[in-house]
């Protein structure tokens, strides 16, 4: 009787765990491979929602800025009246006021932070300090009886008990706070800007008088010139005119001067009592870095709440102002009604973030198909790997279970470590970039699902390839086997199911994108049908090419046949009949490329349809706009290097129409026909101008005035005969869009110049010069020198805008940057991704060309021709997929870019017509091209081993 061996069953060379050791450290590549795959998934899959939210968080901030000015996502309340006058609770300490001031304003001080105490999270942190001021009605500014005329002024007065934190004084002193000089008549003592003494013509210590409406008058002096601590701070935006004058047009056909002078707020009780209107203005200023993705619906519920009902500023009846005789008073303002147009611009907002998540979807949804296929790939090589293990296994008595164990226990160690360490890398990234925040208890159980499912997935995919062990065959079979499995009944009805199905998803995907772009457009929510649209092409499109691949293969084959040499032919028979990694290299490949070819479209397309866009927003390669520009500048303007033509908007104002006997206020908005169909011609955006807008309809009062006009002007215009200062209007033609880009109104009459008088009386300058710049010439620096030709002729500064600059300013937005880095990141690992299967295929048929290049070499041929014959085995393969792949981009470009509504990433009103950048594109298809095919010119240049070799090197 023979002794136990001493070996323990884990150290004997051939027992279960010692071949186990072997097996996996002899062909340690595919385990290596999967698991990388697993970790690259697992930490994009860790990283992309805290980055993809802080990028959406950043695009609605940005919107929020942007999409208006700031004064109309601030939280507004407008009224007739001033302050309720008295001291705050907590005295002047409590406010930040003078004593004097304290004393009237305290109150209402207190009554706006005890509204603000009451909004709650997360709305208040969205919501600054409270301000309030009272601004008086304009009233003429003119020169004292005897003084020398002055320069036309309506001046208003304006009240803000915080006034000396927001201006420095430049010169002179403050005003001094008076509560009798109207019964004294001393005068108003005021400040004002240097721009507005400078457009008045008004010096400090000039003494002038405001008329009042019932032709009483009131001296009034500047005491000193302020300027703005900080120009840029929005609460500008609520007063312009106190820093900057206006300058509008009178009825003489003379320019008037608009401003706003400030009064010390300690003189508010006498000038209660001035016989004008005064309006206070309260508001909570818009803080749009506060706000996030994850609290903006909650935000604009709780605004639109807060802005349903009225909020009172004062608990009792407040102590009246003195009531001077003849004087019109105003009581104190007891409540206040707030809107704003914040909920709007945060509904605007995430509809366009909604889109982006569609778009993203669309880019990850080809890499995950392509994963897809690399795991399968990856699987089939590792069983290829340890078909011999599993073949020993097998035949010293291992069940079927005891084999899959084996498989499931790699797969596992494959998961878990691929899983864990790649879920730590993508939760590192997301809070080295986003910040700890990145890691809440939501993020991180959702990362802890997704790292599960990864960690399971090797699992399942090894024990589903594992199904097509044989019995004595551990392998997974040969080829062949394969092959003659595919062409089965059974199989091939499988395949007919599958290809219907998917044929008919890729139908379904692209009707739902062409129906619901407008649901998504009004900010619907996510809707994954038209995202995987472009998917779906490319799956179509790989049906279709895994079945013309055959007869490809089959016309190179019979082409071969009648060549001389036997290469060619047998190589193209060989690839037909045993394809290198059957359908999965072609499903990686076509969606790969086809999603890299979309991708590209895109990109190109959303950069055109930005370009496009900021021209049709502007109406002209330049816009300069200012007060009082004569009619002459056009002329000079056209002699500037590089201006091709020039053209005018005269005005851009509210109209009276009669109606039927009523009166309807739409917007007019002059222009010259004729120069500016030259400025637009060719130009995207262009306005239709309709034939017969300038034409002479005669001089009489009974006269049309042939419009171009907006469908809701039209609508407003009804069906009654309506007239505009006594002349019929004629609507020669109807814009099939309303936005103009001459005016923001969306009902608009737009008239040439031969008929403006009719609507706006006698025009005396210009509003906006339009100019088109000569192809090829800078546009920044044709609008300096256009600006510095205009500046020179008016009196007041302008504004130059370009298309280009506008371009820029929407590229900027955050959106866009996501978009663009999602995209780049989509084609770039996908095409990777398509390498690695590229990669995995030359591997996985690395036994059978060995096989090949034995059984060739036996019968003679050379070197170069074995390694013609291993080209054959790849290069079809590739190269047809590839062109699949292209042709799937193409597709899915001209489909899905066509349907959807790309215009919240281009910022324009249409949508763009799709754009192909050629070089682009085929950058990318090229570097696929490159890479693979270097992979495989090394796989073939590569000595191959024949099975019995790699037998006998592992002794």
């Amino acid at each position: 009787m023979s002794r136990p061996s001493s070996h323990s069953g884990r150290d004997r060379p051939f027992g279960f765990g010692g071949v186990l050791r072997r097996s996996m450290l002899s062909g340690p590549a595919a385990t290596i491979a999967l698991t990388v795959v697993v970790a690259l998934s697992a930490a994009l899959a860790a990283a992309a929602p805290a980055v993809l939210e802080r990028s959406a968080t950043e695009a609605l901030r940005y919107d929020v800025a942007s999409d208006a000015p700031a004064d109309q996502a601030d939280v507004i309340a407008q009224a007739t009246g001033g302050p309720a006058i008295g001291p705050s609770a907590g005295g002047p300490a409590s406010t930040g006021l003078d004593d004097a001031v304290d004393a009237i304003w305290g109150a209402q001080h207190d009554a706006l932070r005890a509204i603000r105490s009451t909004v709650p999270e997360p709305l208040a942190s969205v919501l600054g300090d409270p301000v309030a001021t009272v601004t008086s009605d304009l009233v003429p500014l003119t020169e004292l009886p005897g003084d020398p005329p002055a320069r036309s002024t309506d001046l208003g007065f304006q009240f803000d008990p915080h006034y000396r934190d927001r201006v420095d004084l430049v010169s002179g002193e403050w005003p001094v706070a008076s509560d009798d000089f109207l019964a004294t008549g001393a005068p108003i003592e005021v400040v004002i800007s240097q721009p507005v003494s400078d457009g008045a013509e008004w010096a400090v210590g000039e003494t002038r008088q405001v008329v009042f409406g019932d032709g009483r008058t009131q001296p009034v002096v500047p005491t000193g010139i302020i300027e703005a601590v900080d120009p840029a701070d929005p609460c500008w935006l609520h007063t312009p005119t106190v820093l900057e004058p206006g300058l509008v047009q009178d009825g003489s056909g003379g320019t008037t001067v608009v401003a706003l002078a400030y009064v010390d707020p300690a003189s508010w009780p006498s000038a209660a009592g001035m016989p004008l209107h005064e309006h206070t203005q309260a508001w909570f200023p818009a803080r749009p870095q506060a706000l996030s993705v994850a609290t903006a619906p909650v935000v604009s519920r709780q605004l639109r709440e807060f802005m349903s009902t009225p909020h009172a500023v004062v608990d009792d009846a407040a102590a009246p102002a003195p009531d001077l005789s003849g004087a019109i008073f105003e009581a104190s303002v007891t409540a206040l009604t707030f809107s704003s147009r914040l909920p709007t611009l945060i509904g605007d907002s995430l509809a366009r973030n909604t889109a982006t998540n569609e778009v993203v979807a669309m880019a990850v949804s080809g890499p995950i198909g392509v994963l897809v296929a690399v795991l399968l790939l990856g699987t089939s090589l590792l069983l290829r790997r340890r078909g011999a293990t599993l073949a020993l296994f097998g035949a010293r008595g291992a069940s079927a279970g005891q084999l899959r164990g084996f498989l499931a226990l790699e797969g596992a160690a494959i998961g878990l470590i691929g899983s864990v360490a790649g879920t730590a890398i993508g939760l590192g990234l997301a809070a080295a970039v986003v910040g700890p925040g990145a890691l809440d208890a939501t993020r991180l159980l959702a990362a802890a699902g997704v790292a599960l499912v990864l960690a399971v997935l090797p699992v399942v995919v090894l024990l589903g390839q594992a199904q097509r062990l044989r019995a004595g065959r551990p392998g997974g079979g040969t080829a062949p086997d394969a092959a003659e499995a595919a062409s089965t009944p059974a199989a091939r009805r499988v395949r007919g199911i599958a290809d219907g199905v998917i044929v008919l998803a890729t139908v379904a995907s692209i009707v739902v994108l062409a129906v619901g772009a407008q649901a998504a457009a009004s900010g619907a929510s996510f809707d994954p049908v038209p995202a995987a649209a472009p998917l779906l092409i490319a799956l179509t499109t790989c049906a279709l090419t895994v079945r013309a691949y055959p007869w490809v293969l089959g016309r190179c084959a019979a082409w071969a046949r009648k060549r001389v040499g036997v290469v060619a032919f047998l190589g193209a028979t060989r690839a037909r009949r045993r394809p290198p990694g059957g359908t999965v290299l072609v499903f990686a490949v076509v969606i790969g490329v086809g999603i890299a070819v979309f991708s590209t479209v895109f990109l190109s397309t959303v950069r055109s349809g930005i370009d496009s866009a900021a021209v049709a927003d502007l109406g002209a390669d330049i816009s300069i706009r200012g007060q009082g520009i004569p009619d002459s500048v056009l002329d000079q303007v056209a002699e500037v290097p590089g201006v091709e033509a020039t053209a005018a908007v005269y005005a851009d104002q509210p109209v009276v129409v009669i109606v039927g006997g009523s009166r309807t206020r739409i917007r007019a908005v002059v222009v010259d026909a004729d120069r500016l169909a030259e400025v637009q011609r060719g130009r995207p955006g262009a306005v239709e101008l309709p034939p017969g807008l300038a034409a002479d309809t005669g001089d009489g009062r009974d006269s049309p005035v042939p419009v171009l006009a907006s469908a809701p002007a039209v609508a407003d215009l009804g069906g009654a005969e309506p007239t505009l200062s006594g002349h019929p209007i004629d609507v020669i033609a109807t814009s099939p869009t309303t936005a103009l880009p001459f005016t923001t109104a969306s009902s608009w009459l737009l008239l040439d110049r031969e008929h403006g008088s009719a609507a706006v009386g006698d025009i005396t300058s210009i509003e906006r010069v339009l100019v088109r710049v000569t192809d090829g010439a800078d546009a920044a620096e044709v609008a300096s020198a256009a600006q510095a030709v205009v500046d020179a002729a008016v009196e007041t500064g302008t504004q130059v805008t370009t298309a280009q600059g506008v371009a820029a300013s929407v590229a900027l937005n955050p959106r866009i940057s996501a978009l663009q880095t999602t995209l780049f990141f989509a084609i770039a690992f996908a095409l990777m991704l398509c390498a690695g299967a590229v990669v995995m295929t030359l591997a996985l048929g690395s036994t059978a060309r060995a096989r090949l290049v034995q059984l060739t070499s036996a019968l003679g041929a050379g070197r170069r021709q074995n390694r013609a014959l291993a080209l054959w085995e790849m290069a079809p393969s590739i190269v047809i997929a590839t062109a699949g792949g292209i042709f799937a981009g193409a597709a899915a470009s001209a489909v899905v870019l066509s349907l959807a509504d790309l215009t919240p990433f281009t910022g324009g009103v249409e949508r763009p017509a799709v754009t192909v950048d050629p070089l682009t594109a085929l950058g990318a298809v090229a570097g696929f091209v490159i890479v693979s095919g270097a992979a495989v010119l090394i796989g073939t240049f590569r000595p191959a081993r024949t099975p019995t070799a790699s037998v006998v090197e592992r002794g």
